[in-house]
């Protein structure tokens, strides 16, 4: 045995928990160390180089395993599993049926819970929320206030952060990243250098891909149209037309439009400038999502 529970006691959430003491040197560990907390000895493993440091908690039917550590004021209950090399720390908490694993870490005031699974060497920070049947893995990270849930698959090298929100069976990985208020959900994909942020929204079977960078559009399902937000007025993009406010302009007349001409429908020549940009990226993703179609 390499620990064991002492009379020092404490109550939390209606349970007692127990100190635990070192009974022997390991990883670091000096016999007769005091660790954080349990409810049972079923809650850490005896074996491997696992740990609970300082005030974390670990209770019920969870466990930790391997070489994990749990430490700070971080809490592992219900029947979350950590283990591998993983690391649950600060004032993060895994509940549920959650399992955290490999390389991963779980920091911050950070939440993973349901059946989410965070392994490889992905990290889930901040204020970030993770639950559901998530699988969060490799080099991927999820922080700030955003959060995943559904189903959706977050892996890679992507990044979800700021108050984004990735739900249903989306699925954002390579190199991709996912920010600011934007949303991703259904069965949308967003992958290789792919940027989407401000309060864009991909729904449905939408892609976005590539080099793209979309910001404040909607991505409607099907996908035969595009809305622009964060103007003056509501945008919608078709391949056939562009409505700006009140005002209708047939698609081959796209060259033709000038600040000028469609100024009492926008604030300034900067924000012309910005619509002409987002539209053009609309009609690519349009006639992209077209042709993938045919």
């Amino acid at each position: 045995m390499k620990y064991k529970l002492t009379k020092e006691t404490k109550e939390w959430c209606g349970i007692t928990l127990h100190r635990i003491k070192a009974l022997k040197d390991f990883n670091g560990i000096s016999k007769g160390e005091l660790g954080g907390w349990v409810e049972k000895e079923g809650n850490l493993s005896q074996e491997g180089d696992c740990w609970v440091f300082e005030d974390a908690k670990v209770y019920k039917n969870a466990k930790v395993c391997g070489n994990a550590l749990v430490y700070g004021d971080a809490w592992v209950s219900e029947n979350a599993l950590v283990s591998g090399d993983a690391r649950v720390y600060e004032n993060a908490w895994v509940a549920g049926n959650a399992e955290v694993y490999g390389d991963a870490r779980v920091c911050g005031d950070a939440r993973v819970c349901g059946d989410a699974r965070v392994c490889g060497d992905a990290e889930v920070a901040g204020n970030a929320e993770v639950y559901g049947d998530v699988r969060v893995s490799e080099d991927a990270r999820v922080f700030g206030d955003a959060w995943v849930s559904g189903n959706a698959e977050v892996y890679g090298d992507a990044t979800v952060y700021g108050n984004a929100r990735v739900y249903g069976n989306a699925k954002v990985y390579e190199n991709a990243r996912v920010f600011g208020n934007a949303e991703v959900s259904g069965n949308a994909t967003v992958y290789e250098n792919a940027w989407v942020s401000g309060n864009a929204v991909v729904s449905g079977d939408a892609r976005v891909y590539g080099d793209a960078r979309i910001y404040d559009i909607i991505l409607g399902y099907p996908m035969q149209w595009l809305n622009l937000t964060g103007f003056k007025f509501n945008i919608t993009i078709t391949l056939s037309y562009i409505r700006v406010g009140c005002k209708h302009i047939d698609i081959r007349d796209l060259v033709k439009i000038t600040y000028e001409s469609i100024k009492s429908e926008i604030s300034c020549e900067r924000e012309f400038i910005l619509l002409k940009s987002q539209i053009l990226c609309a009609l690519d993703l349009l006639k992209l999502y077209k042709e993938s179609q045919e």
